[in-house]
């Protein structure tokens, strides 16, 4: 069924679930001690009925069809963890590194590009 979607509303379906995934993980200070898959999962499916096209291109019958969930579920899973599997970037982490060195504070934890991203935002904003 996921598969039989057109190539567009796969693509959007991937590209809401990594930006929910971000703007969630953002919104738990990337604690991954508090992240909750059920909170995700309401907070992304609120994100695509407000902010993604796909949702309006998929007919409602199939989206509550449970085969066609547990797949979306599946390609969800897997999507969230490519995020986790990319590892940062080599700018990312000079960037960490020399926020942390003019802000005279500790090293931080990032382990992914996603994390790295959301670490120099919140570094930067305390300069």
């Amino acid at each position: 069924m996921y598969k039989d979607l057109s190539r567009g509303t796969k693509l959007s379906i991937t590209y809401s679930v990594k930006k929910a995934f971000v703007l969630y993980m953002e919104s738990i200070e990337w604690n991954e001690d508090a992240y909750n898959s059920d909170k995700f999962v309401r907070f992304w499916r609120e994100y695509s009925e407000e902010s993604a096209q796909w949702t309006k291109e998929v007919d409602q019958s199939l989206l509550e069809n449970p085969v066609f969930q547990e797949e979306l579920t599946k390609k969800v899973n897997e999507i969230i963890k490519k995020i986790f599997e990319t590892a940062p970037t080599e700018d990312q982490m000079k960037k960490i590194d020399e926020l942390v060195n003019e802000l005279g504070i500790e090293d931080v934890d990032y382990s992914c590009q996603a994390e790295a991203d959301y670490q120099i935002q919140r570094l930067n904003s305390r300069l």
